[in-house]
């Protein structure tokens, strides 16, 4: 009888110790570490006939003028620059990187036009489709937060070859939800060499998509000093 109680006894002690020990701690560790980007620029060039002449006589200075500001702003900054296209061909997005992986790849102009030629289609341009893939990708890059400074700048003449209706409003629409989150994430939008005729629309465009003054800037074809955007 003194057994058993004895083991009783021990019985409870134990339990009452284990209930009292505290469960170990999960410790959270990240597996990747995430860079935060300071400045995030995505530039998306027309190559399709109706605008390759002006990309060869005029915007292909003002890519080159905007690069270089790109470079000196990334002097104790983290930037990132993303290239695209605005042609009929996929992918719309062609290269993602810093200012100094961009100059290692194309170390000379004739580098990057070849480069743009060969994954562009010049037949047609599906600006709408294009903008919205463009736009997408820039706020989805890691460590791209709401401090980062995004641009999102477009050499082209803004005209949709996109024929059928129906296919283009679906395309119009969709791309303006998508310029509603980059605005909603504080991106800014430049445009550059815009046909006359498109100036008006996409001015409508933007500012239903929540962008005010301050916030995006639109150039003609006509601007023989087109501004650049602030970039710090």
């Amino acid at each position: 009888m003194k057994i058993r109680i004895c083991l009783m006894l021990l019985a409870l002690i134990s339990l009452s110790v284990s209930g009292c020990v505290e469960p170990p701690k999960t410790v959270d560790r990240k597996t990747f570490d995430v860079e935060a980007v300071d400045i995030c620029i995505g530039v998306a060039i027309d190559m399709s006939g109706s605008f390759y002449s002006n990309w060869d006589d005029r915007a292909h200075s003002l890519f080159m003028r905007l690069l270089n500001d790109v470079f000196s702003a990334s002097a104790g900054n983290e930037c990132r620059v993303v290239l695209g296209q605005l042609s009929a061909s996929e992918p719309i997005v062609l290269f993602e990187g810093r200012p100094q992986e961009l100059r290692r790849r194309f170390q000379s102009p004739e580098d990057l036009n070849t480069f743009l030629q060969e994954n562009s289609d010049p037949t047609a341009s599906t600006v709408h489709n294009c903008v919205r893939k463009m736009v997408d990708y820039v706020g989805s890059i890691n460590g791209v937060e709401e401090g980062t400074q995004m641009i999102f700048v477009c050499l082209s003449d803004m005209v949709d070859s996109q024929r059928d209706e129906a296919t283009r409003e679906q395309e119009q629409a969709d791309m303006q939800l998508s310029l509603k989150r980059f605005r909603e994430k504080n991106g800014a939008i430049a445009l550059y060499y815009v046909s006359q005729d498109e100036a008006a629309v996409w001015r409508n465009v933007l500012s239903e998509a929540g962008f005010q003054t301050g916030d995006f800037i639109i150039e003609t074809s006509l601007s023989e000093s087109p501004r650049l955007p602030e970039i710090h």
